[in-house]
């Protein structure tokens, strides 16, 4: 019932025992109420968005409502913020009212202060130096700190080291904000690790194209020093071919890699 958008759906269950016949009957009696749509969506606290670009940002449209996706949608609005500095940004309350025929939504917002971006601290690095890693950020002091673009500056820090061989190096952010000064400062631990190299090339999912005619395709190799660009470089002549589609009806990649560790620790 809730499927088919019938949320006031009410089920009864009604149980008879016939012990000398040793059967059980079972009675449904139903309620089903009348099929809800949202009607209104309001939100409520909000300075930096006005309604309407938080109401793009849901999935959650007028006339068709699910709970999943509704709770999926806080999470979207809660990015949104963070985007934009407002990392302290969270959902006071919501409240879902249903009505006769009706769906009403009240979402209740605290911003907080916009956050920019602190001092950044390095340590562990021995391969490149401070000046080199702080190159590939994106984000610099005194910006205003975006989440999104803060998790792409990490991986293009990782792929710093992946594009060298060093496939096992990680990086580990240490956030700390002062919400007085509206600032994040941030610690960056780094364990490089040794240089990877590459074990063995599977290839899984093909079965109209023949394993030499991806093979043939590769910019790596089995026993090479570990390359993230020559990975990706594979990916786009695998395309080239023609055979596989970029992505499916459900978007996924048609043609998708994965690492994990071999036989040996290197």
């Amino acid at each position: 019932y809730k499927e088919k958008r019938y949320y006031q759906a009410r089920v009864k269950e009604v149980v008879e025992i016939d012990r000398e016949e040793g059967k059980v009957d079972v009675t449904f009696e139903l309620e089903e109420g009348y099929r809800l749509k949202v009607e209104r969506i309001e939100v409520l606290g909000n300075k930096v968005f006005p309604d309407r670009k938080i109401r793009r940002t849901m999935k959650t449209k007028k006339r068709k409502f699910d709970e999943k996706v509704f709770q999926e949608d806080l999470e979207r609005i809660i990015t949104l913020y963070k985007t934009r500095g407002y990392l302290l940004v969270r959902i006071v309350d919501h409240r879902i009212s249903y009505e006769e025929k009706e769906i009403s939504i009240t979402i209740l917002i605290e911003e907080g202060p916009q956050i920019k971006m602190g001092s950044l601290t390095i340590s562990g690095n021995e391969l490149f130096t401070d000046e080199e890693i702080v190159h590939e950020m994106v984000l610099k002091e005194g910006m205003v700190f975006n989440e999104l673009q803060f998790d792409k500056d990490i991986f293009q820090i990782h792929a710093l080291y992946y594009n060298k061989g060093y496939a096992f190096a990680r990086v580990e952010p240490t956030e700390k904000i002062d919400e007085k000064e509206e600032r994040i400062d941030i610690s960056l631990d780094i364990t490089e690790g040794p240089l990877a190299y590459i074990g063995k090339i599977e290839i899984t999912g093909n079965e109209k194209t023949k394993d030499y005619v991806i093979r043939r395709e590769l910019a790596i190799s089995e026993g090479e020093v570990f390359n993230y660009k020559k990975i990706l470089r594979s990916q786009v002549l695998l395309y080239n071919l023609g055979y596989f589609k970029r992505l499916d009806t459900e978007g996924e990649e048609g043609v998708s890699f994965d690492t994990y560790p071999g036989r040996e620790s290197d």
